[in-house]
């Protein structure tokens, strides 16, 4: 049995256990302690041990679903603990909970994490009584009630997610990628409606 198929089976195995544990624990009263917690936290350190060994890494999500890629940081965002990862798609987050297991690969990692700055516009009562995060500055725009925000720094998804609520009151002016990127999202959401 080649590798490829003992990591399927393992897989397979562990998800039809972890499914008998859930069963166990929702109709008994005991209490059992679920083994997700201590792949998680198996991950987290390997996770860790390819970014200080410069290496890549492939995530196993399920027996069918691996990915090759690049990490570079471990993120805490609401209450979860994402993995932020780089692949031939660009710069992705994966919910730890959603990864079964990684594996640390022989291959150097030659990429080098830049930090972007995120120049947006924000207008009306939320320029007013926006507060700054931590990683980012305000100016005063020329608009009346207009300030401009320089975030540097924080995870596109997490921003885009964040702006995203801002809606009509937010307009992201540089880097002209990540522009783009706001104004595909959103044309493919209005898609969904018919518009």
């Amino acid at each position: 049995m080649n590798n490829y198929a003992k990591i399927c089976f393992s897989i397979k195995l562990y998800e039809k256990f972890k499914k008998l544990i859930n069963k166990i624990s929702k109709y008994s009263n005991l209490n059992i302690k679920n083994n997700c917690e201590v792949i998680n936290k198996k991950n987290i350190e390997d996770f860790e041990k390819a970014i200080e060994s410069r290496r890549k890494i492939e995530l196993i999500f399920d027996a069918r679903t691996v990915l090759v890629c690049t990490p570079l940081e471990i993120i805490q965002h609401a209450g979860k603990t994402f993995f932020n990862i780089l692949d031939e798609n660009g710069e992705k987050l994966y919910c730890t909970d959603k990864i079964i297991s990684i594996n640390i690969l022989q291959d150097r990692i030659t990429y080098k994490k830049e930090e972007i700055t995120v120049l947006f516009k924000l207008r009306g009562g939320l320029a007013k009584r926006y507060t700054p995060r931590e990683n980012e500055t305000v100016e005063i725009d020329k608009e009346p009630d207009t300030i401009l925000v320089a975030n540097k720094g924080e995870n596109k998804e997490i921003l885009f997610a964040r702006l995203l609520r801002y809606d009509s009151c937010c307009e992201i002016i540089s880097p002209k990628s990540y522009r783009n990127e706001m104004k595909d999202l959103l044309k493919n959401m209005l898609s969904n409606y018919g518009v």
